[in-house]
């Protein structure tokens, strides 16, 4: 190849030459198309090139977004440039130039491209990956009409991108809360201070927002709008701080402005319904509600309101424990005051009020609270049942349980109040909470299932003993308050004799060895509130506890004193579930009775349900295992007509799975 002066035409030059006249090779990158006056001595007329090769190939140049020769590449790419001569010099079009090199990304997918019509070749270039930094090399090489040729080794180094961010400026200092104003900066190389396109820039602030946090320069500016409001939507108050830093963090730039505070237009309460507990109830002994300020539909923070109570319970306190005097809260920064309320003995409906301080005719009012007692009470524990008959020839008959109960006031106890279910025999649900102040069990026959068919099932749940409160303070004092009926320990009475015997599940209460007075009978039967004697002490705790029967009842019928006479006009009868009638038929069995009419009287002998269910009810009072017996639930009485002495009559009674029990009466005459 010649040695003179027109091949050794430095890169710069070219890279100015292709600045002016274009360039070509790869498509968008740079200028696409060569000078038409390149010819093959470079467009020097005075200079000559001879080269002994038929395809010649020069050095690689690197040439950045603004033309210039560079041997930095950095994640905005360069350009790599070469050309392709004959043996005189001149530019040879449509060779092809395949580029080769270490971590990076060349412009087409196989690295080659065609020269222009002077012979030049270009290709863009960019790092592998934007977290690489080091030293590396790349060559060309060029094949034309089966001659080739290979270019010299560039260096390069791949580097980050260095960028200055200059001219942070805001278009006013000073806003009021809620405002905006315009953020300008320029983005700027820090070598030449030449500008800087596409440099992608993030904003922060320590309150305020963006119209666009993450923006790209154009032409090297940047241009974007700061919102005095929290992300949460909280206008911002006093100094805040603009910063702007490139997507690297290298590069940063802060402005402070101020933000003035403007003053709210309106107070709203914004808790939903609260119902708080005395400190006697066991429950959470506080809480709180909160008042939002607001300017139209943005909060305000930090404003002074005074906060009072209108109306509730005398020993409530607000605020801080002890405290009942008007006093001032400031908002936070979301807008929201918080006042912490704390209840003592007596429940209520309660009003807050919080007004402005600056201007008092601005305040809100608390709606839906107030202090309930919360435990539920010896006399506020309610058990009913769907049925208490059960089907005992099959397992899964059941009967729901519903558990319902009040504090002392009769309010419902809290939701999620839990009460323990057990059971002598069948299975049942171990317990249920609370809602609204009920819950449901199921109870299922299955075995165990006791052999007198009666079921003893046991509810308790943790509360407080009644009492008569004499001094009107709402609290227990065991100086000067009476207790209806003081209970201690308890147990499942599945013999139902009223007290407790060995063999019988026990609940005992730790360190109760007083004796249970006073109590009444009458109010709290044994039979229902099974007690242990002597296990009682002088505080209000208590667990309540209740006792329900079921049977558990066979499905063949039991018959007893049935009769029929013609002095009375009356057939009468008793159906039993067992031979102790003890229980009674399942819920859902069926009674008839029919004339047989076997005495020829000319008369049409008839009978007519005058006391007792047709269907055997799905509850019944069990009473005790002696007394039901007697109980006026299973007498049936039928008034007869036109019936003569020794007419027959039959009573059907059919069980619920089908099971048919008969029985006949023959009339006499008493």
């Amino acid at each position: 190849m010649s040695k003179n002066v027109g091949l050794k035409l430095s890169t710069v030059a070219l890279a100015v030459m292709l600045a002016s006249c274009g360039g070509g090779g790869s498509e968008g990158y740079y200028n696409q198309e060569g000078s038409s006056n390149n010819s093959g001595n470079n467009g020097n007329s005075n200079e000559t090139i001879e080269s002994k090769n038929p395809v010649n190939i020069g050095e690689i140049s690197l040439l950045d977004a603004s033309n210039t020769t560079t041997y930095v590449v950095t994640p905005d790419g360069v350009m790599a440039l070469v050309q392709v001569t004959d043996q005189t010099g001149k530019g040879i079009p449509n060779a092809l130039v395949r580029f080769q090199g270490e971590s990076i990304v060349l412009g087409t997918s196989n690295g080659a491209v065609l020269t222009d019509s002077n012979g030049y070749a270009r290709i863009s270039l960019n790092p592998s990956s934007n977290n690489l930094t080091g030293a590396y090399q790349l060559s060309a090489t060029t094949e034309f009409n089966n001659n080739s040729a290979i270019s010299k080794v560039l260096n390069f180094t791949i580097a980050d991108r260095q960028t200055s961010i200059k001219n942070l400026n805001v278009s006013a200092n000073n806003i009021n809360s809620g405002g905006s104003l315009t953020v300008t900066l320029d983005t700027l190389d820090p070598v030449n201070n030449s500008i800087q396109d596409n440099v992608e820039i993030n904003f922060n602030a320590n309150c305020g927002t963006f119209e666009n946090a993450v923006i790209n320069s154009v032409n090297g500016k940047i241009a974007t709008k700061y919102f005095a409001v929290s992300a949460g939507g909280v206008p911002c108050v006093g100094s805040d701080v603009i910063k702007a830093s490139t997507k690297d963090g290298k590069s940063v730039s802060t402005i402070g402005i101020t933000v003035n505070a403007l003053p709210p237009n309106a107070i709203v309460y914004s808790s939903q319904e609260t119902l708080l507990y005395t400190n006697t109830s066991g429950q959470s002994t506080s809480g709180y509600v909160e008042f939002t300020l607001k300017l139209d539909d943005k909060v305000i923070p930090n404003q002074n309101v005074d906060i009072e109570i209108l109306r509730g319970p005398d020993d409530l306190n607000f605020v801080n424990k002890g405290n009942r005097n008007a006093t001032t809260v400031p908002s936070d920064n979301n807008g929201i005051v918080r006042v912490y309320l704390y209840p003592g003995a007596k429940p209520g409906p309660v009003e807050i009020k919080a007004s402005l301080a600056s201007d008092s005719s601005i305040f809100a009012v608390s709606r839906g609270l107030s202090v309930g007692t919360g435990r539920v009470t010896q006399r506020g524990l309610s058990l009913s049942v769907s049925k208490n008959a059960l089907d005992n020839t099959k397992d899964g008959d059941t009967a729901e349980i519903v558990a319902r109960m009040v504090d002392r006031v009769g309010n419902p106890v809290p939701d999620g109040t839990a009460i323990t279910f057990i059971t002598e025999g069948g299975s049942i649900d171990t317990r249920c909470l609370t809602s609204a102040g009920s819950c449901v069990v199921t109870l299922s026959t299955q075995n165990p299932r006791p052999a007198d068919n009666r079921v003893s099932v046991l509810a308790y749940v943790e509360g407080e003993k009644s009492f008569i409160d004499v001094d009107g303070t709402n609290v227990w004092n065991k100086a000067v308050t009476t207790l209806l009926h003081n209970i201690g320990s308890f147990y499942r009475d599945d013999d139902e004799d009223g007290m407790y015997d060995q063999g019988e599940y026990k609940y005992t209460r730790e360190g109760g060895n007083q004796a249970c007075q006073p109590k009444s009978a009458i109010d709290f039967p044994v039979l229902r509130f099974p007690n242990i004697e002597n296990t009682c002490d002088d505080k209000l705790d208590a667990v309540i506890r209740e006792q329900l029967i079921f049977s558990f009842s066979p499905d063949t019928a039991k018959f007893r004193s049935e009769k029929a006479t013609l002095d009375s006009s009356e057939l009468s009868f008793e159906v039993f579930g067992n031979t102790q009638y003890s229980v009674p038929m399942p819920s859902g069995s069926t009674v008839k009775v029919e004339a047989d009419d076997t005495t020829d009287n000319n008369k049409s002998c008839s009978s007519t349900l005058w006391f007792g269910n047709e269907t055997v009810p799905a509850v019944f009072d069990l009473m005790s295992p002696t007394s039901f017996a007697s109980s006026s639930q299973v007498y049936y009485s039928y008034r007869i007509k036109d019936c003569a002495v020794g007419d027959k009559f039959t009573i059907t009674v059919v069980a619920p799975n089908g099971q048919v029990s008969k029985k006949q009466v023959v009339v006499t005459q008493q």
